[in-house]
């Protein structure tokens, strides 16, 4: 049996029709230098310059899932749930399970797990440590095939909707609609 191919977001980025991607080095809106900050209201992406590839890896999987949910209420408290939902499916889509066992073996059963950790996540894993940590948080109770079967959703023949369903609704909005219909010409 053929295993599938891993998510990449930067095919998943670049079939995302409306979508752009900006670099920044510093301050945005009210974040003093994040990785990276999505924006709804011209369906942008922006990430920091300078991060290693599996940072920016992480970090455009996380800003992508946001585009996929659509924006949310940033009141009670509700930011930090979803933040944590966002990393939770941003990890799905980019560990592989069978690697994720296989590296949690392998540093269960060496002396030296920590210190090999950081850099078998970088060079294996391809992410970094927050990722790597909310896909632990979330396979405590997980088995294999299950994780499997999360994983396989996201293989480059599977990937979201786009536009995603939440955008209907905000036809209205200039960004948007030009999203919208950049993606009805392109399947015209």
């Amino acid at each position: 049996m053929s295993r599938p191919a891993a998510y990449s977001p930067w095919d998943d980025l670049a079939r995302r029709t409306g979508v752009d991607l900006r670099w920044h080095n510093g301050k945005v809106a009210k974040w003093e230098r994040p990785l990276g900050v999505t924006h709804f209201a011209d369906l942008s992406v922006s990430l920091l310059v300078g991060r290693p590839e599996h940072s920016l890896r992480s970090t455009l999987t996380h800003e992508l899932v946001h585009l996929d949910r659509g924006g949310f209420e940033r009141s009670g408290g509700k930011e930090r749930i979803e933040e944590r939902r966002v990393q939770r499916a941003a990890s799905q889509r980019l560990i592989d399970p069978v690697l994720y066992d296989l590296l949690i073996d392998y540093m269960n059963d060496s002396d030296a797990h920590f210190a090999v950790a950081g850099r078998i996540l970088r060079r294996v894993l391809l992410v970094d440590w927050r990722m790597f940590q909310a896909y632990a948080d979330w396979r405590k109770g997980v088995t294999l095939k299950t994780a499997m079967r999360k994983w396989e959703q996201f293989g480059p023949d599977c990937l979201p909707a786009w536009p995603a369903p939440w955008m209907a609704s905000k036809a209205n909005h200039l960004a948007i609609q030009h999203a919208l219909d950049a993606c009805e010409a392109a399947r015209a």
